[in-house]
């Protein structure tokens, strides 16, 4: 266990954790001993019944920060519980299943959701976030929490997931062919647009998927909610705990940053003269809609 006395060691634990070009922006950090420490005694106030080692907790901060600069802007407390869970310490469950787990529970109960049961959306949750996939040697989930907005949000957005999933399942089963056989039907009897997926469906994709990577966890959230499970604004703005018109901005922010990262792959891809392009374009994003279901629906949830 790292010294409390030794603040530095903080610093010098970070730093032997962080991988590629962030130790070097951590160095640059001022007062970083400071930072640590405060985040540390904010986490331990927040939870001082939890036994989390300082190393560990550095090694998981260089293991889920993105930036130097977004170091003290985490939500240290969070993190610190979340660490505590997917090391299996009983009162940080406890601690989560009062705070966190509930509260979602509740949040999907007021959305009324048909056929979903919210004590069966607690116990699939438990088991997403806290039951590490050994087959493919994956942690549990719950690790992969990294600070950046508040815990209670990121649960009630998994919470949200797995109750649409459990409405979905209770509902059709057909769900997903349905969407392939709309995007399959969007090119019969009309040969120019056959023609083109034929000749482009790669790019396409692949300007697609890589557009995808690009945005935000929670730009691909909010399309997800809105444009695979069709839930309305006002329920995405509760998941979120925001306005209706933050949310419908949000949407409209995260619809632009994709068709824009898509757009802009595919004209250095496809190098065509700007109407051959914006012909191309304009057949292939008459199902542009259809596109995001499908690939948002076959891309892994990021919570």
């Amino acid at each position: 266990m790292v010294s409390v006395s030794g603040v530095s060691s903080l610093a010098a634990s970070l730093l032997a954790h962080a991988k590629g070009g962030l130790g070097d922006e951590l160095r640059k950090v001022d007062d970083l001993d400071g930072v640590l420490a405060d985040l540390v005694a904010k986490a331990r106030g927040t939870w001082p019944d939890l036994e989390v080692t300082e190393e560990a907790f550095m090694r998981h901060i260089a293991a889920v920060l993105e930036t130097a600069e977004a170091l003290p802007a985490l939500f240290a407390s969070d993190l610190y519980l979340a660490l505590a869970c997917a090391q299996g310490h009983p009162r940080a469950l406890a601690h989560f299943d009062r705070t966190f787990l509930k509260p979602a529970s509740v949040h999907v109960r007021s959305a009324k959701m048909s056929h979903v049961d919210p004590a069966d959306v607690e116990q699939l949750l438990r088991e997403k976030l806290f039951v590490a996939d050994a087959a493919n040697q994956r942690p549990a989930k719950i690790s992969t929490y990294g600070g950046r907005g508040p815990l209670a949000a990121w649960v009630r957005v998994a919470a949200t997931r797995v109750a649409l999933s459990l409405q979905r399942s209770a509902t059709t089963k057909a769900h997903d062919a349905d969407i392939e056989a709309l995007y399959t039907f969007a090119a019969a009897d009309n040969p120019e647009l056959d023609h083109l997926r034929a000749k482009y469906t790669d790019a396409f994709r692949i300007a697609f998927h890589d557009a995808l990577a690009d945005l935000t966890s929670e730009e691909r959230n909010v399309l997800r909610l809105s444009i695979v499970d069709h839930l309305p604004a006002e329920a995405i703005a509760r998941v979120f705990g925001v306005h209706r018109a933050t949310i419908t901005r949000r949407i409209a922010n995260a619809r632009d940053a994709l068709f824009d990262g898509m757009r802009r792959r595919l004209a250095e891809r496809l190098q065509l003269n700007q109407a051959e392009f914006e012909s191309v374009m304009g057949v292939l994003l008459s199902e542009f809609d259809v596109s995001v279901q499908r690939v948002l629906a076959e891309m892994k949830s990021t919570v």
